[in-house]
């Protein structure tokens, strides 16, 4: 639209140039915040194992206080105080589904084995329990895991368990 004043006619509106540089300044701000709202979503998901894990103990003691020996505690099923095994449902399966990377599969060893920076790893004998699992950025030869065990450990830490570890490093 253009207007008369006097001699000289302006036009109202935006030019191209201004109109590119608010587009600009918009998409750099929307990067910004899409990168936060990652940081927060794998953080939330390091938070739900967490606290999957620290159930454990809780559940732990349950079962300890109806069969007086935490055998088998891995594998029980959820209705008798257990972990709930491979195929849940239990805390196992739970924390499992809560994780930040993605995991072996099965995703949950509940054998004497070592420990595998992609896999949940319970191991139980007539004493004691201890129970890892993966937490964000974990990688091959750069395991970054989440440990809690039956003397109440409950840490995050750097490396795996052995094949026999009963207890949180």
């Amino acid at each position: 639209m253009y207007k008369n004043i006097g001699y000289v006619y302006r036009q109202s509106g935006f030019t191209l140039i201004e109109l590119l540089v608010v587009i600009a300044i918009i998409g750099i701000l929307s990067s910004i915040v899409l990168a936060s709202l990652s940081t927060a979503r794998t953080k939330a998901k390091d938070a739900a194992v967490k606290s999957q894990l620290g159930s454990m103990r809780a559940q732990g003691e349950i079962y300890y206080s109806g069969s007086a020996s935490y055998t088998n505690i891995c594998g029980a099923p959820k209705t008798s105080s257990g972990f709930g095994g491979v195929a849940g449902p239990g805390l196992l399966k739970a924390t499992a589904d809560a994780n930040a990377v993605t995991l072996t599969s099965p995703p949950i060893v509940i054998t004497a084995t070592a420990g595998v920076f992609n896999t949940i790893t319970c191991h139980d004998s007539a004493n004691a329990w201890a129970v890892e699992a993966p937490l964000s950025g974990s990688a091959n030869g750069a395991a970054r895991m989440h440990c809690v065990d039956s003397t109440t450990a409950y840490k995050e830490k750097n490396g795996l368990f052995g094949a026999s570890d009963l207890a949180c490093p």
